[in-house]
This record gives structure tokens, sequence and C-alpha cells, in this order.
């Protein structure tokens, strides 16, 4: 579902548009391309919350982004782009675990930015009205969002609000990773037997190593739009969790893979973990 949800959002913020040079065209379908190639690498579906149901992780509530943050991101569009995002992040991993009430309210805050963002097609009333008939059935929901994909796609134009898809891309792909090695850092300092952490933490650290192609997608996308400080900001992390993924976290999964019962200790994934909430914090402060 989550990489339903990003999808959506992303086509859903190119809509509405002017007319644009010949050059800004270029530019503009290149970027679509872009969108397109890391929408296909990012996991699919919702892998990270649902790994989290799975290996029996509780549901940590201060793993989503607070709603009382949305007064503070007011007046900047690069914040509110990244936090709806995050907050459709959020809305996968709520219903994930069944949390209905909230998956709700979360949706609609990301319908309320989307209408200050300009772009009221995004998670419009009948939307949110379907979404909520069909939290129980997970095919269901999924199908809804799909057809809402396609009924935007076809409608994309070039338009100056690529930078604003970009980020919410950025905002959503990084909660997920955040979600993830908060969880492997938790257990890691549970006292887990080696069964246990391979069974518990295993699968996700196999997920985190496994976003490199969709990291370096985004940081190509990122030097693809117009950058101001918060896009620029953004470049320089996202290029330093890229190096990490190319030279720690590369040998750490050659490791695991030449040796199956490696145990990945929680020195080994200390720089990701710090970088990642690093960069969330980023984000949602």
């Amino acid at each position: 579902m989550q990489k339903i949800l990003i999808i959506f959002i992303a086509s859903g913020i190119l809509l509405s548009c002017g007319s644009s040079s010949s050059s800004e065209a270029d530019q503009d379908q290149q970027i679509i391309a872009d969108i397109d190639h890391l929408v296909e690498d990012l996991p699919d579906p919702s892998a990270i919350p649902f790994t989290l149901k799975a290996i029996g992780a509780d549901f940590v509530p201060a793993m989503v982004n607070s709603l009382d943050n949305i007064e503070k991101y007011q007046g900047d569009r690069d914040k509110l782009a990244m936090n709806m995002g995050v907050y459709a992040s959020d809305v996968s991993y709520l219903a994930c675990y069944n949390i209905n009430d909230r998956t709700m309210e979360y949706a609609r805050a990301c319908h309320d930015i989307a209408v200050t963002l300009g772009d009221d097609a995004i998670f419009d009333e009948d939307l949110m009205n379907r979404i909520e008939a069909s939290l129980d059935q997970e095919e269901a929901l999924a199908e809804i969002l799909r057809n809402m994909i396609v009924e935007t796609s076809v409608q994309l134009e070039q338009d100056n609000e690529l930078s604003m898809a970009a980020l919410a891309l950025t905002g959503a792909f990084i909660e997920e990773l955040y979600q993830a090695v908060s969880i492997i850092e938790s257990y890691h300092d549970a006292g887990l037997t080696a069964d246990e952490e391979k069974a518990k933490i295993e699968p996700l650290i196999k997920l985190v190593l496994d976003q490199e192609k969709a990291l370096a997608d985004l940081v190509i996308l990122l030097n693809e739009i117009p950058r101001d400080d918060t896009i620029r900001g953004l470049i320089t992390q996202l290029d330093i969790l890229d190096k990490m993924y190319k030279g720690e976290l590369e040998a750490l999964s050659a490791k695991m893979d030449e040796d199956p019962n490696y145990i990945v200790t929680k020195e080994e994934m200390f720089g990701v973990t710090l970088d990642i909430e690093r960069i969330r914090q980023s984000i949602v402060e």
C-alpha cells in the first residue's frame, strides 16, 4: 500500500499545470521519468510496516510524526510537501496495525496539506470516504488508490510543482527507513538470543540494505529540480547516506551473503541509524 500511496501523491502533485517552454518541458519530462524510476525502486507493498508487524514488533506511537507539528510547517511549502510524504508513510504504518481512527486522521492531514499546496485533487473527500469504507480490506483499499493513480496519471502535465513531488517522495522514503532502523535499534537493546535476532532483526536489516537503488534515484531526482536551501541541505545529507550505502553497508551486505549465520551487530548499524534519524529530524522538526 505504501508504494501505491506514494505514486498517488507524486502523480497528484503534478496536476493543474500551466504551459512551459520547450527546454523546460524537456527538463520536466526527465524529472517525471526519474520519479517513475524512483517509484519502481521503492519497496512494494508497504514492505517495512508489514515486516514490522510480521516479526511481532509492537506499534510504537512515537514513530509517527505528530499532527501537532503541521502548524509549524505552515508558510513553508517545502516542509509541507516533505511532511505530506511523511504522513503518507504514517498512514500505511497505522493502517497496517489497524489503528483505524488515527489512520483517517493522518489521511485527512495529507488532504489538508495537499489543499494548502494548491492540489485539492490529492486525497479529496470522495477518496477519504472510500478509504474509510475499506480500512479493514487491504486489497480493496489498494485497488481504490491504484484506480486513482490511473485517473490522475493520464492528466499529468509539466508544471512548476515537480519540486513538491520530489520532496513528498523524500519524506515518505525517509520515514519508512526511520521506522525500520528505530525498531532494529530497539531490538538490539532488548537482549535477544542469536536465533531471535536472526528472526526479528535480519529481515528489517535486509530491507534497509535493499534501498540503495531507491536512494540513488532520489539523489538524482533532487539534483534535477530547482534548488533552494532546503533542497540543497537534503542533497548534502542524502549524499552522505548514499556514500554510506556504497561503502560500509555494501560491505555488510557482502558479509551477510557470504555467511548465512552472520549476526549483524548494533555497532555495524550505528552509522546508518544515526544518519537516517538526523535526516528525519531535519524534515519533521
